[in-house]
């Protein structure tokens, strides 16, 4: 070792606390200070230059001045802009090139202790219990400080209740909020992680956590954002996944392939007892004007998220690139898997530009749509030549119930009688009230406000409208089923 003087443990810990400082992880850490002790002050010095030589520039400045420089010449490195990150993604390790008397165990121990002051962890033994106790950033945090760590925390849930994945130029940038059930929660505040992964030259990645930041010479951004995401999925149980995109200018898929990042986090769970486990999954499509990208998104994402857990989906266009491009229909998105997603309850997709053949999701028990009240007899008929029993239309604010009433009944679709007096207030409900007091009405949801139903030769189809929630719900049935009157107004 040539740096005989950084021999005792002290040193080493000035050392190691200097790197962590510097937000390395231990393999950074211990490649650096092995590097130092590894350079010769005397060997690798420049040699000195030439007395003489120097008098010659300085009078060379003083006869021609600074044009005696020329031109500046800026050297531009190479820039990824269109560069495509790799579509299966392997870390790469920070590998040892030192051949230096200095064990990694020095670093991940003094790591380890630092970790354990700084977090308020001094008082926890073991390394568990410390884990169990880090937040979502305390345990990215420990992932980079030693072996022990980073293996523990690889098979442990992240406590996150939302994490949000939004698309920026050059940028990934994930929100996550921890989960509401947190037993510590009431002992301290958890402050929301945000991180971002920037793109940089030489393919190399800027990581900012929260407000701290660290360069990542070996990985491109969208493979960093991917690993990072996969480790906080892998095992943790969450309310909400969300993907997403920012508003920005034209969009040009040479410079953003975005695609990737999908297909790194899918390649990610190829093994088949791992999945994503998530009740709420949302997704933007159409990052890619026409591309087939949408489908392969859509597929790749429903394919790694556990059917099991799902409850609702949520498809969105994204419209802010200066350009829409076609409407996204059922061919575009890969829809076909939702047929096959039948334990999920809820599809929203209540977008003027999400146009989907009723057949690939009358298997949902909720369907959230953008419907014009004109187009309600065209659409309750494609109901009935596709529904097997029941589904809940939510047609949104904008959904005229009494114009859409008038056209059934001018297609002669039949419209029930019904008994809307079953909710006024009994003889004593004005008792004791002051004069000044406002009555408001009472609005019985659970009841419909028109029924309405249509025949073929084979089914009847009922329609009830519920204008105080803003939902349609259907039921099919044989025209011999003597129970079509039973649950006719609830």
């Amino acid at each position: 070792m040539v740096h005989e003087h950084l021999q005792h443990d002290k040193d080493h810990k000035v050392l190691a606390t200097y790197e962590f400082l510097k937000r390395s992880t231990f393999q950074e850490a211990h490649r650096n200070i092995c590097e130092m002790l590894a350079w010769d002050p005397v060997t690798q010095n420049r040699p000195r230059v030439d007395s003489s030589f120097m008098t010659k520039i300085m009078t060379t400045f003083t006869r021609k001045g600074t044009d005696a420089l020329g031109e500046p010449q800026e050297r531009i490195e190479e820039c990824t802009e269109y560069d495509s990150d790799e579509r299966t993604f392997r870390p790469k390790p920070c590998r040892q090139y030192f051949d230096v008397d200095f064990p990694l165990s020095k670093v991940e121990t003094v790591y380890e202790e630092i970790h354990r002051t700084n977090f308020g962890h001094k008082r926890l033994t073991s390394k568990e219990a410390i884990l169990k106790n880090a937040d979502i950033l305390e345990r990215f945090s420990l992932m980079d400080a030693s072996t022990n760590y980073s293996n523990l925390i690889q098979n442990l849930p992240f406590p996150i209740h939302t994490l949000i994945v939004g698309r920026a130029y050059g940028k990934v940038k994930t929100l996550m909020i921890h989960s509401e059930d947190d037993d510590e929660k009431e002992k301290r505040k958890r402050e929301d992680v945000r991180i971002e992964y920037w793109r940089c030259r030489k393919g190399t990645t800027l990581i900012w956590r929260n407000y701290d930041a660290k360069f990542n010479r070996f990985n491109k951004y969208q493979q960093c954002a991917s690993s990072e995401l996969f480790h906080c999925l892998r095992h943790s149980k969450i309310d909400t996944l969300v993907f997403r995109t920012e508003k920005w200018n034209e969009y040009d898929p040479e410079i953003e392939p975005f695609i990737s990042y999908y297909e790194q986090l899918y390649n990610s769970f190829e093994n088949p007892d791992i999945s994503i486990s998530v009740r709420n999954l949302e997704v933007e499509l159409d990052w890619f004007a026409d591309s087939l990208d949408n489908e392969r998104q859509t597929r790749m994402m429903l394919e790694i998220t556990d059917k099991d857990v799902i409850e609702k989906i949520k498809f969105r266009k994204y419209t802010w690139s200066g350009f829409t491009g076609t409407m996204v229909t059922s061919e575009r998105m890969g829809a076909s898997e939702l047929r096959h997603w039948d334990t999920a309850k809820e599809l929203d997709i209540q977008d003027l530009q999400i146009h989907l053949k009723i057949s690939t999701y009358v298997q949902f028990d909720v369907v959230r749509i953008f419907l014009m009240s004109e187009n309600v007899f065209q659409y309750s008929k494609e109901i009935m030549e596709h529904l097997k029993n029941q589904i809940t239309i939510a047609v949104g604010s904008t959904f005229d119930f009494e114009e859409a009433g008038k056209v059934l009944i001018r297609n002669q679709v039949t419209e029930m009688e019904m008994n809307l007096h079953e909710n006024e207030e009994t003889e004593n409900a004005q008792e004791n009230v002051p004069e000044n007091a406002q009555l408001l009405p009472r609005v019985d949801t659970t009841r419909p406000t028109n029924v309405y139903f249509m025949y073929n030769n084979e089914w009847m189809l009922l329609i009830k409208f519920f204008a105080t929630r803003e939902e349609i719900v259907y039921k099919k049935y044989k025209k011999e089923d003597n129970s079509f009157f039973d649950n006719l107004y609830c």
